[in-house]
């Protein structure tokens, strides 16, 4: 796996873990929890979508030295 594709991967999992636990804890202090719903699903789906087209690229990548 390229340098980039790291960099890829590590954002993708910082969207999908670390961006819903941070409006969780806004969510727990201000006692709105429409932001824990309204700011984890659409990270969740980019983080998601970032992993998805990281793994057909390493797929792609890994045809191509074979």
């Amino acid at each position: 796996m390229r340098n980039l594709s790291k960099i890829a991967l590590f954002v993708s999992l910082f969207l999908l873990i670390g961006f819903p636990m941070i409006f969780m804890i806004i969510s727990m202090f201000t006692d709105q929890w429409i932001f824990m719903f309204s700011g984890s699903v659409p990270a969740m789906l980019a983080g998601t979508f970032g992993i998805f087209f990281i793994v057909q690229q390493a797929k792609k990548s890994g045809e191509e030295e074979a």
